[in-house]
């Protein structure tokens, strides 16, 4: 994941879209690159892993160079808007980060989802079992936004 290695060089970034490329075509992941606008310099990632067609999980990271300016929230509230517009069966996204993870638990309210408690040593994270802060946002709770996806999310590998 490019989250646990920085900086994100351009061996990992290969191996991302390859990876990214593999998983869409498999229909079990969509991950897109997030740009920042005014220089169209990749900034992160954000990923949809698809669990059923009802349900999808976002995940999402922004280089250390690049936090603090809004981008994570402004491409979930992009990300989430999309997929409910394009998936008319999708009803709930959720959403994880660890307890520690203030900025991210921040970005997550930002968007409208909401907190929905502590999946205590949900998952393995390098042999580890962790807690997790899980929060969903469900279709009735997101406004309508019209339009495409704006320039600073962009498909990988396009």
């Amino acid at each position: 994941m490019p989250e646990e290695e920085e900086p994100f060089d351009d061996r990992r970034a290969r191996d991302f879209v390859a990876g990214a490329s593999a998983h869409l075509a498999e229909g079990t992941m969509l991950a897109m690159a997030i740009s920042d606008r005014s220089t169209n310099e990749a900034a992160g990632s954000i990923t949809y892993n698809v669990w059923t067609a009802h349900h999808w999980n976002i995940g999402y990271w922004i280089s250390k160079a690049h936090r603090g300016r809004g981008l994570a929230t402004r491409a979930v509230i992009a990300a989430t808007r999309w997929a409910f517009e394009e998936r008319p069966e999708l009803s709930r996204i959720s959403l994880y980060t660890q307890p520690g993870n203030v900025a991210s638990q921040r970005v997550a309210e930002r968007a409208g989802f909401q907190r929905e408690g502590t999946l205590r040593k949900w998952a393995n994270v390098r042999g580890s079992a962790l807690d997790w802060v899980m929060f969903s946002l469900l279709r009735e709770e997101v406004p309508s936004s019209g339009g495409d996806l704006p320039a600073d999310l962009k498909p990988s590998g396009r």
